[in-house]
């Protein structure tokens, strides 16, 4: 068990040192009323990849949630949240692989070390995936996301949409969740890398911080 907690801490460790985090300008606290100094945030992969993808420990989603070293995070992005099926026209939307025992679960034991749990939405996985091109499917995605977050007692949306072509309608999904995660005093982050936040103009303005995804500058 010690051989796994160091394998885990030093998976976790890695991930924080390719990840650094910027409050954006004129923002002086964030949606929950703290003012933080620092963030460390880590990102929980709610994939099921045992035993044969990491075939040196062979942990199950449930071992994983319950060996994160929490005392060492200030947040921790549970992702993906994505589309349970990219074919159909309004798809539903899973947290990967996770159980509602295993969400429950993490969510609990963030808030048990006053960890902030934040459902990441997207990730690389889903680029060139059509997320907001028409209003049924951009509504549906909000109700959804908003139910997760209210269902599950999640402590905000962590926006990992790193290519969509239907910028009008996503500027506008950004203000509504914006006003919306404000009032239920939630957090909005973004996960951003050089060939995203270039793109991101005023919306910069809908967010509490950023994650910025330093491995893919060059």
């Amino acid at each position: 068990m010690k051989k796994t907690r160091r394998y885990l801490s030093l998976l976790l460790t890695m991930a924080l040192l390719a990840t650094c985090f910027v409050i954006p300008t004129g923002l002086t606290a964030s949606a929950d009323g703290n003012d933080y100094q620092k963030r460390i945030v880590g990102y929980f992969l709610a994939e099921d990849r045992s035993p044969t993808a990491i075939s040196t420990v062979g942990l199950s989603l449930s071992d994983n949630i319950e060996n994160i070293d929490y005392e060492h995070l200030t947040h921790l992005n549970v992702s993906f949240m994505v589309p349970a099926d990219t074919t159909s026209a309004v798809p539903q939307w899973k947290i990967a692989d996770m159980t509602d025992a295993q969400v429950h679960r993490i969510i609990e034991l963030c808030h048990q070390n006053n960890v902030k749990c934040i459902l990441s939405v997207g990730g690389g996985a889903t680029n060139g995936y059509r997320f907001f091109d028409s209003t049924e499917r951009t509504t549906s995605f909000h109700n959804q996301i908003l139910a997760y977050l209210d269902d599950y007692g999640f402590d905000g949306i962590d926006m990992d949409i790193e290519s969509t072509t239907d910028k009008a309608s996503y500027s506008a999904l950004l203000s509504q969740l914006s006003g919306e995660l404000k009032q239920r005093g939630k957090i909005l982050s973004m996960a951003v890398a050089p060939y995203i936040i270039e793109g991101l103009g005023t919306n910069t303005a809908y967010f509490d911080y950023f994650n910025v995804m330093t491995y893919d500058a060059n």
